[in-house]
């Protein structure tokens, strides 16, 4: 303990040592003339670093009470301090009243907080300890600081699936959204607030419930409760009959284990590819530097830049929405609410075991949330109401993106080798799954796809056979070009509002293996990972390919699309005369692509030569467009692979 940091005689510092770093940490009392924050304020600049600081402030603020009117000075100075020292005010994760007057005309506040670093606020929550309060008239704040070698955060909080944890989780939850009443906002401001209402009550049932994981080269799944119980009574005892009644409840564990994991793949997935190595967490070559141009990524500030500027590639080009003027409009549609079965059949179609977004929440405890009648009509009523006021929540727009490695790469040196997959809240993608199932149900009825549109759209899936490759196609799409192509498609305006909110003010944060990123705008194309990715795509590609058989009409060519890869085929009694076409057929695509802001990977175009007969005849086509225009041509290949 040391005074010779801040001499206070209401200011207790402790300095812990841990792997060869000075661990600073502060308790306060400050009293009713608020001298120990005026202490710190006036000294504030020779403060050292600190990890915590918490104590009885007696100082009142709406921040941290709400039924405080106002902000008074000392509370603005106490942030204050606090934000010079890179420190925030941790919420509770039970927040509420923190002294409890003995008088009952004396109202009770909140005197007593802890302050944190910012990131660690939401890992290291603390929490109002009641049963701990004793003849006290202040409630116990408790938390787990991690001062260990380990990196703070290393741990994550989990509910176990199955578990009473997990239970309790959704009958908390339950309960909560049971106090929202059925009452459809009529604004953007009502929308706001009826999802924060929802959110709030997955954030609290999640901090209240979860505990923090810290999985070791040890740690077994098949680990159960009963497992650690009944092993704590065996190292009491060391008795040969409380071991074999361990090593027991361990078997039944596993054998329960496995049987659920095989029930789930066999019956409920219906994916049995899920036990092969190919389906599973591909790791990272340690031994290849990411590469930004021909600049190599040394830090991770460069790899942050090199991964974003590739994967909002379409930023700052300009489009062309005058080349529409040659396709007819479309009769206006008129949209229609959801209903029940519309939401209960996106639902059905999830997965159980995809991964949960920022919320925690699954698509498990979504289906159990669900089968509650007055959660499943307040769902219904805001997805309505986000079409109807033309507005997307600001929750949903925020996202987390995980970069994972695509597969059979020859080298994993450019970011273009590398995919990023949006985590995305749970409820909102299960609103986009209704927006995506009634989107494409409304444009095959009405021949908004072309018919040689084939991937990305029901009904008309297929395997990868393109021989054009549309670089990073669902980053690609320009907002503006897309407004215009839906209101060309004769879409309704409250469809067309609605996606000129949901396309802009958009956040990512980077997610590389451990490593986050700050959040960064993402205000161009479409993340990976959300249902209405594919939609929005063959929505966008389909004029292209109706645009692309009036212009190349005179060429009697053929255009296939698959989602971000296309086929030119081409029919004549000559190879030459064939590769005349394909070069005409080439470019009206790429000008139609630069029109829609999309770009070709002129690098990654093949050719090949179908013949009746064995001939040697293998002629090289000039594309045009470099690298292979000139002296060095398209080669064609000699087998289809």
């Amino acid at each position: 303990m040391h005074r010779n940091i801040v001499d206070h005689h209401d200011i207790l510092v402790l300095s812990l040592f841990s792997g060869g770093e000075v661990l600073n940490l502060m308790n306060i009392y400050s009293d009713d003339q608020h001298t120990a924050i005026e202490h710190l304020a006036a000294r504030v600049h020779s403060l050292l670093p600190f990890i915590y600081i918490a104590g009885d402030f007696n100082c009142v603020s709406t921040t941290w009470d709400d039924y405080e009117h106002g902000e008074s000075s000392t509370a603005i100075s106490l942030q204050d301090t606090a934000s010079q020292i890179s420190l925030e005010w941790a919420r509770p994760s039970n927040h509420g009243l923190t002294r409890i007057s003995p008088n009952p005309n004396q109202r009770s506040n909140v005197l007593d907080l802890v302050f944190l670093a910012p990131s660690e606020i939401l890992i290291l929550m603390p929490r109002l300890e009641h049963d701990l309060q004793g003849p006290s008239d202040h409630i116990l704040i408790c938390m787990d600081l991690d001062v260990g070698p380990e990196p703070p955060g290393s741990g994550r909080q989990t509910i176990k699936p199955g578990s009473e944890a997990e239970k309790s989780f959704i009958s908390d939850i339950l309960w909560d959204l049971a106090a929202i009443p059925v009452a459809a906002p009529a604004t953007k401001e009502g929308v706001e607030a009826l999802a924060n209402a929802i959110m709030t009550a997955f954030s609290d049932a999640w901090l209240a419930h979860s505990t923090k994981s810290k999985p070791t080269k040890r740690s077994k799944s098949w680990w159960t409760d009963k497992c650690s119980e009944t092993f704590g009574v065996y190292q009491l005892s060391r008795s040969l009959a409380d071991y074999n009644k361990f090593k027991k409840v361990c078997k039944d564990a596993k054998r329960d284990f496995f049987n659920e994991c095989i029930a789930e793949i066999a019956t409920s997935r219906k994916r049995l590819w899920d036990l092969m190595e190919l389906v599973k967490q591909r790791k990272l070559l340690p031994c290849e530097a990411i590469h930004n141009g021909n600049q190599p990524c040394h830090d991770m500030d460069d790899l942050w830049d090199a991964l974003h500027s590739t994967h909002n590639s379409a930023s700052g080009r300009e489009y062309d929405a005058s080349v529409l003027d040659e396709l007819p409009d479309e009769p206006v549609r008129e949209w229609a609410d959801f209903s029940e079965h519309e939401l209960l059949s996106a639902l059905k179609e999830c997965s159980n075991s995809s991964a949960p977004g920022p919320d925690h929440v699954t698509w498990v405890h979504l289906k159990e949330l669900l089968k509650d009648k007055h959660v499943l009509v307040l769902f219904i009523m805001l997805a309505n109401a986000c079409l109807q006021v033309g507005h997307w929540l600001r929750i949903f727009k925020e996202s987390l993106s995980v970069i994972v490695p695509k597969l059979n790469k020859p080298s994993y040196a450019v970011p273009k080798a590398f995919r990023p997959i949006v985590l995305l809240i749970t409820f909102g993608k299960l609103i986009e799954k209704m927006i995506a199932n009634r989107i494409q149900f409304d444009a095959v009825k009405h021949d908004i796809f072309h018919p040689n549109q084939l991937g990305g759209i029901r009904q008309r899936s297929t395997e990868d056979a393109g021989l054009i490759l549309t670089h990073l196609f669902f980053p690609s799409i320009n907002h503006e070009m897309f407004m215009a192509v839906l209101r060309k498609q004769g879409f309704s305006p409250i469809l067309v509002e609605f996606f000129a909110s949901y396309l802009v003010g958009r956040s990512m944060v980077y997610c590389w293996n451990t490593f986050q990123f700050d959040s960064r705008s993402a205000d161009m194309g479409v993340g990976q990972g959300s249902a209405l990715s594919p939609v929005i795509s063959g929505l966008f590609i389909a004029p292209v390919m109706k645009l692309f058989y009036i212009k190349a009409a005179p060429l009697n060519m053929t255009l296939l699309s698959f989602v971000d890869d296309g086929t030119i085929l081409a029919q004549s009694r000559q190879l030459d005369d064939n590769n005349v076409g394909l070069r005409k057929a080439y470019k009206i695509i790429y000008l139609l692509f630069v029109a829609f802001t999309l770009v070709l990977e002129h690098d990654k175009t093949e050719l090949f030569h179908f013949l009746r007969w064995r001939d040697a005849y293998n002629p090289l086509l000039d594309l045009g467009y470099a690298p292979h225009t000139g002296a060095t041509p398209l080669k064609p290949k000699t087998y289809w692979r």
